[in-house]
């Protein structure tokens, strides 16, 4: 016994070290390490306290297989604890490392280094879930495991029956893992929901047909139903967690599955027409069984139960269904000659291949990359969606064109009722234009013997009337006769008034034109005056300027004359010092000194008096040229306005030579009106003449 000890004791060091650090290093040259060699311990659920502990000893634990779980014990409540160490080289010590868990199908915990780092499912009585489809990124923190050391993984399963091997456990970067998660559950739960609301789109689409096809056929119906169980049949996918009711969801899905392959025949058998005289027997007979083995499923309490329950269905209904299907289009192609059938019996083969790929990971225990059997049932539905869609794009067709027929013949009844109309009614109008003649002539013969007598007494009556009117005649004749040469008097009266005004006004016109155009020749004799006194202006502004240049000059001709005579006093004051230093030999040189001095003196008086005469006379240059210059304004103003007036006279003589056309103009209509008067009031006397005859 002890030998026995020592040898596992052995074989386990040996194993696990080899294994260790031959495989379970996840270094720089792996994308991802899967963990493997993973050591097994059965035992039963109330001693889950020391293994947490890790209180049993190495010896306990033995190799696994990676197959399915070992039941080598009669324990109850049976558990399943599986370790496997692994190294993380430093390489990965910046980086996000993470550990990639597949789906479990059994309850679970996880421990890493001994500290709890993930669950899955319930072992409750009353709420066993152990479903969990979807796949996890788990990170692993740095104080979690520990680089260039060993690290310890360790896995509890706790199934009621279940002995499915352990899923796929690997570690890689968080990038890495990231992908492979989305790829997985893409593939596995995704694209299956979007399967099954396409498949409701398309449930409730022919739904609404055979509806509105006042229920008359009856496959768009079953098709409806077996989208419906495609739908239900795969609600595990996607609606199962931890806190979901497991039981319930699974029922629904096998409850599902059963009867859209119940329906699916169904709908065949409707579709080919086989055995049209049993046929609706023989699908009372599929949907009752289908039913039943639903129903059954639909009746257990616990998962064990289920899976049996699913099993005996799948072996007693489906399986058969599947080959009396293939029996059926078989016939039908045979007997019918139905082409239409070729893309339904392929798209029942893609279930049948996917069915038997999925049985096979199914019977293992092993969750797949993805399920096959959902996308071939889609693409079943689809198959057999355009199927129905070309069968209905013919028969619309066919109802287009026999619509077009159908008009083509009411268009023909239309025209002969038409015609029969109108023949009726031209009769009738006939009939009644008849009528009418003869209810006018009686009419007008009842009429005509009243009328006679009314004429009769309206005559007698106009023949008083007439006489009262020719009294009135007589009187207005008068009064006309007396007022009419009145009124023509006074207008004649008016009219000579308003031409002899008229006729006034245009001798005060001539006058006015006469006046304007003796003012209009002096305001031009002006304006050439002011030109040539703006002429005279512009020459005398021209000479003043001249003077004073002129003066300044003399100005300049004083300054040098004075400078000469200070230049000779000064000589004349040389001359005197040299002839006193000379003596008497300079005595008369002095003399002539003395008199050139006296002589300057009197030019120098002489010459400030001319200054302050030119001075003067340059402040009145001055102001002659600022006087100049405003008369020049002045007056170049005045001619600027003289010439405006002279255009503004101008225009005015213009303006009354045209008003003197204009009244010459009503003078000669006056003249016409005038003539006009009297000769209305030579009628009007006439005529007045003659109303007294």
């Amino acid at each position: 016994m002890f030998l026995r000890k020592c040898g596992v004791l052995i074989f386990f060091i040996f194993y696990s070290f080899s294994t260790v650090f031959s495989e379970n290093i996840f270094d720089s040259d792996k994308e991802s390490l899967k963990l493997d060699n993973f050591l097994i311990l059965e035992t039963g659920l109330e001693n889950l306290t020391e293994v947490e502990n890790n209180n049993f000893e190495n010896e306990n634990f033995y190799p696994y297989n990676n197959k399915k779980l070992p039941k080598e014990k009669d324990v109850k409540d049976r558990i399943y604890i599986l370790k496997t160490d692994f190294i993380v080289n430093k390489y990965y010590l910046d980086k996000d490392v993470t550990v990639f868990i597949d789906s479990f199908d059994i309850p679970y915990k996880i421990f890493i280094n001994g500290k709890y780092i993930k669950k899955g499912g319930t072992i409750k009585e009353n709420n066993y879930n152990s479903a969990a489809i979807a796949s996890t990124n788990l990170l692993l923190s740095k104080d979690l495991i520990y680089f260039d050391k060993t690290n310890t993984i360790v896995v509890e399963l706790f199934p009621q029956f279940e002995d499915y091997p352990l899923p796929e456990l690997s570690i890689s970067t968080y990038e890495y893992n990231s992908k492979k998660v989305f790829y997985k559950n893409l593939f596995l739960i995704y694209l299956v929901l979007a399967s099954q609301v396409l498949a409701l789109i398309i449930a409730f689409y022919y739904l609404f047909l055979f509806i509105s096809g006042r229920f008359k056929i009856i496959k768009y119906f079953y098709f409806s139903i077996l989208c419906i169980s495609f739908a239900i049949g795969y609600s595990n996918v996607g609606f199962i967690n931890d806190a979901s009711n497991f039981l319930l969801i699974t029922k629904l899905t096998r409850f599902g599955q059963i009867m859209a392959i119940n329906f699916f025949t169904i709908f065949i058998f409707e579709y080919t027409g086989l055995f049209p005289k049993q046929n609706k027997l023989i699908k009372l007979i599929i949907f009752c069984i289908g039913l039943f083995f639903a129903t059954l499923v639909l009746f257990q309490t616990s998962k064990m139960s289920l899976v049996k329950t699913f099993d005996l269905a799948a072996n007693l209904n489906i399986t058969p269904m599947l080959l009396f299907n293939l029996v059926v289009f078989i016939i039908s192609m045979v007997k019918f000659k139905k082409i239409e059938v070729i893309p339904i019996i392929v798209g029942y083969l893609f279930i049948v291949v996917g069915s038997l790929y999925d049985l096979t990971y199914l019977n293992s225990g092993v969750t797949p990359f993805c399920w096959i059997s959902p996308y071939s049932f889609i693409a079943l539905l689809l198959i057999l969606f355009g199927v129905l869609a070309l069968e209905q794009s013919k028969i619309h067709q066919e109802s287009i064109r026999r619509a077009k027929e159908i008009d083509e013949k009411n268009n023909s009844l239309k025209i002969i009722i038409d015609k029969i109309v109108d023949v009726t009614n031209n009769n009738l109008i006939s009939g009644n234009k008849l009528d009418n003649s003869i209810l006018n002539a009686m009419n007008i013969f009842s009429q005509y013997s009243s009328a006679n007598k009314d004429v009769g007494q309206k005559i007698l009556s106009q023949f008083k009337k007439l006489d009262e009117v020719i009294v009135k005649i007589e009187q207005r004749i008068v009064n006309s006769s007396n007022k009419i040469p009145k009124a023509i008097q006074s207008q004649t009266a008016v009219v000579e008034e308003t031409s002899a005004t008229i006729s006034n006004m245009n001798l005060n016109m001539d006058s006015i034109s006469s006046a304007s155009l003796k003012t209009n020749n002096y305001a031009k004799d002006l304006a050439t005056m002011s030109e040539e006194s703006k002429d005279i202006v512009i020459k005398s502004k021209k000479s003043i300027e001249m003077i004073s240049q002129n003066s300044k000059f003399l100005n300049d001709l004083l300054k040098s004359i004075e400078d000469i005579s200070e230049k000779t006093n000064l000589l004349s004051i040389n001359a005197s010092i040299e002839s006193a230093r000379a003596g008497n030999y300079g005595r008369g040189f002095s003399v002539v000194a003395s008199e050139i001095r006296k002589l300057s003196s009197k030019s120098k008086d002489s010459l400030k008096t001319s200054f302050e005469n030119l001075n003067d006379m340059i402040k009145m240059i001055d102001n002659s040229i600022s006087l100049s210059n405003e008369v020049s304004k002045i007056l170049f103003d005045v001619i600027e306005k003289s010439k405006k007036s002279s255009e503004m006279i101008n225009e005015i003589t213009l303006y009354i030579q045209e008003q003197r056309s204009e009244a010459q103009a009503i003078m000669t209509g006056m003249n016409e009106l005038l003539d006009d008067t009297l000769m209305i009031k030579e009628l009007s006397e006439v005529e007045q003449q003659e109303n007294e005859k």
